[in-house]
Protein backbone atom coordinates (compact mmCIF):
# COMPACT_ATOMS: atom_id res chain seq x y z
CA UNK A 1 0.00 0.00 0.00
CA UNK A 2 1.47 3.34 -0.98
CA UNK A 3 1.27 6.67 0.78
CA UNK A 4 -1.23 7.76 -1.85
CA UNK A 5 -3.55 4.85 -1.08
CA UNK A 6 -3.29 5.54 2.66
CA UNK A 7 -4.09 9.21 2.09
CA UNK A 8 -7.02 8.33 -0.14
CA UNK A 9 -8.20 5.74 2.37
CA UNK A 10 -8.39 8.16 5.27
CA UNK A 11 -9.80 10.89 3.08
CA UNK A 12 -12.54 8.48 2.09
CA UNK A 13 -13.08 7.54 5.72
CA UNK A 14 -13.66 11.17 6.58
CA UNK A 15 -16.18 11.44 3.76
CA UNK A 16 -18.16 8.53 5.22
CA UNK A 17 -18.53 10.23 8.61
CA UNK A 18 -20.82 13.11 9.52
CA UNK A 19 -20.66 15.74 12.29
CA UNK A 20 -22.71 15.16 15.44
CA UNK A 21 -24.73 18.12 16.63
CA UNK A 22 -26.66 18.90 19.79
CA UNK A 23 -25.99 17.60 23.31
CA UNK A 24 -23.48 14.96 22.19
CA UNK A 25 -21.18 17.68 20.85
CA UNK A 26 -21.16 19.46 24.24
CA UNK A 27 -19.64 16.49 26.11
CA UNK A 28 -17.37 15.35 23.32
CA UNK A 29 -13.87 14.09 24.05
CA UNK A 30 -11.84 14.33 20.82
CA UNK A 31 -11.15 10.90 19.36
CA UNK A 32 -13.46 9.01 21.72
CA UNK A 33 -15.96 8.11 18.99
CA UNK A 34 -13.32 6.56 16.72
CA UNK A 35 -11.02 4.90 19.27
CA UNK A 36 -11.20 1.12 18.93
CA UNK A 37 -13.16 1.26 15.69
CA UNK A 38 -12.33 0.37 12.12
CA UNK A 39 -13.53 2.06 8.97
CA UNK A 40 -13.68 0.34 5.60
CA UNK A 41 -12.73 2.68 2.80
CA UNK A 42 -13.02 2.08 -0.93
CA UNK A 43 -10.41 3.76 -3.10
CA UNK A 44 -10.27 3.03 -6.84
CA UNK A 45 -12.31 -0.13 -6.29
CA UNK A 46 -10.06 -1.45 -3.49
CA UNK A 47 -11.45 -1.68 0.05
CA UNK A 48 -8.91 -1.04 2.83
CA UNK A 49 -9.62 -1.12 6.55
CA UNK A 50 -8.32 1.72 8.73
CA UNK A 51 -8.17 0.74 12.42
CA UNK A 52 -8.09 3.52 15.02
CA UNK A 53 -6.69 1.46 17.89
CA UNK A 54 -6.56 2.68 21.51
CA UNK A 55 -3.43 4.56 22.46
CA UNK A 56 -3.18 6.21 19.06
CA UNK A 57 -1.96 3.17 17.13
CA UNK A 58 -3.26 2.92 13.56
CA UNK A 59 -3.34 -0.06 11.22
CA UNK A 60 -4.34 0.10 7.58
CA UNK A 61 -5.08 -3.37 6.20
CA UNK A 62 -5.42 -4.12 2.48
CA UNK A 63 -7.70 -6.86 1.10
CA UNK A 64 -4.62 -9.08 0.66
CA UNK A 65 -3.79 -8.68 4.35
CA UNK A 66 -0.86 -6.30 3.91
CA UNK A 67 -0.70 -4.03 6.95
CA UNK A 68 0.73 -0.54 7.20
CA UNK A 69 1.46 0.47 10.81
CA UNK A 70 1.16 4.04 11.95
CA UNK A 71 -0.37 6.29 14.52
CA UNK A 72 -3.36 8.57 14.70
CA UNK A 73 -3.72 11.67 16.84
CA UNK A 74 -5.50 14.98 17.23
CA UNK A 75 -3.53 18.18 16.56
CA UNK A 76 -4.99 21.71 16.38
CA UNK A 77 -8.54 20.54 15.66
CA UNK A 78 -7.29 18.14 13.02
CA UNK A 79 -7.38 14.34 12.85
CA UNK A 80 -3.96 13.17 11.74
CA UNK A 81 -2.72 9.84 10.43
CA UNK A 82 1.01 9.25 10.32
CA UNK A 83 2.63 6.35 8.50
CA UNK A 84 5.72 7.26 6.48
CA UNK A 85 4.28 10.79 6.20
CA UNK A 86 1.76 12.85 8.16
CA UNK A 87 -1.69 13.66 6.74
CA UNK A 88 -4.26 15.73 8.65
CA UNK A 89 -7.91 16.64 8.07
CA UNK A 90 -10.26 19.13 9.80
CA UNK A 91 -11.80 17.65 12.95
CA UNK A 92 -13.90 20.22 14.74
CA UNK A 93 -16.86 18.03 15.68
CA UNK A 94 -17.43 14.42 16.66
CA UNK A 95 -18.02 11.94 13.83
CA UNK A 96 -20.80 9.40 13.51
CA UNK A 97 -21.51 6.80 10.84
Amino acid sequence: MTKTSVTAALGGACLMLFPVTGAAAQTWVRGAEITGHAVQVETNGVVNTVNFDPGGTARIVSPSGQTVQGRWFIDNQQLCLETSARECWPYQQAFQT
